[in-house]
């Protein structure tokens, strides 16, 4: 799309993490898990369906069913997904060179062996970045645990990133937070999940970030108007809700909610893979490339009051 947005660099640390920080989100983790739900192996778990999405062995026959109904609904439904995952990638490169240092994940994903989101933080800034993953799903934390936690720089929180009272009251995040430095949340096709109202979950964060942070999502959405678009939106809302649990689109009213108090980023909501700079180019756009939306907001700072008019 040409130039990179409007983006205002921020100052990292020359450091890593103090080690009382270090240890802090150590001990933190452990109270963390004295509350860590199980998870039900033998349902869909939307974890695992993405896994079955991407085509992965980290899901099971239930996780399988659920992938083959929503490809009934929409065929494009994989590649799509894949589209969601790619932008959220995009958009920690361009953060990661705008000086961003903090990345918050909180996608349901399962690890891969290479090039997850803290592999390219860490290889960009190996001296001064951080990762926090948050996710409380059983079998997903197992992995994360088994694979990531090989550094102080990258840390697990096993609170609910789907329950705003789960996020506002963890101390694994909270030791994560430091009022200085702004961080990036990041949420991939996983909020139409939530049990909370969306919303409620976005705002948990803005309200506790620093300035100068960043929101980063996508979620599909459901067509205000009556369509062969909207009818689909709809058998998706469906299996999901038949086979996950709740599941809600929400309009594109709903989704500019969810950045209530911060910026857009050019060029504001729209399809992952026209989100600057450019994905991967789509020969066939299906229904579901249609009605996932992607974003990226930043929270306003004081240097932006400063520099202003």
């Amino acid at each position: 799309m040409g130039e990179a947005p409007p983006v205002t660099a921020v100052t990292s640390p020359s450091l890593p993490r103090s080690a009382a920080n270090l240890a802090a989100l150590g001990s933190c983790a452990a109270v963390g898990a004295q509350s860590f739900h199980d998870t039900d192996t033998a349902a869909a778990r939307a974890a695992r369906l993405v896994d079955a999405a991407h085509g992965g062995k980290d899901n099971f026959a239930d996780d399988q069913e659920t992938l083959a109904q929503l490809l009934a609904v929409a065929p494009d439904y994989c590649e799509a997904v894949g589209q969601a995952y790619a932008f959220i990638a995009r958009v920690t490169a361009h953060l990661l060179d705008r000086g961003l240092t903090r990345f918050i994940d909180c996608g349901p994903q399962f690890p891969r062996r290479h090039n997850n989101i803290h592999e390219r933080v860490l290889q960009t800034r190996p001296s001064d970045a951080a990762v926090l993953y948050v996710a409380s799903d059983r079998v997903l934390a197992a992995h994360i645990d088994a694979l990531m936690l090989d550094s102080g720089q990258v840390t697990h929180s096993k609170a609910d990133p789907l329950l705003a009272t789960s996020i506002a009251n963890d101390p694994v995040i909270q030791a994560f937070l430091e009022p200085q430095i702004p961080v990036a949340v990041l949420y991939p096709h996983s909020l139409h999940h939530a049990p909370d109202p969306a919303a409620a979950i976005t705002h948990a964060w803005i309200s506790q970030l620093p300035p100068g942070s960043y929101l980063a999502l996508t979620l599909p959405h459901h067509p205000a108007e009556p369509s062969k678009l909207a009818a689909t939106a709809a058998g998706l809302e469906q299996v999901l809700t038949r086979r996950i649990g709740p599941t809600t689109f929400g309009t594109i009213a709903d989704l500019k909610d969810l950045f209530r108090g911060t910026e857009l980023v050019d060029p504001g909501l729209t399809s992952p893979d026209k989100w600057w700079p450019p994905g991967p180019t789509v020969s066939q756009r299906g229904p579901t490339h249609e009605l996932i939306v992607a974003g990226v907001a930043r929270l306003p700072s004081d240097d932006d009051q400063q520099t202003s008019p």
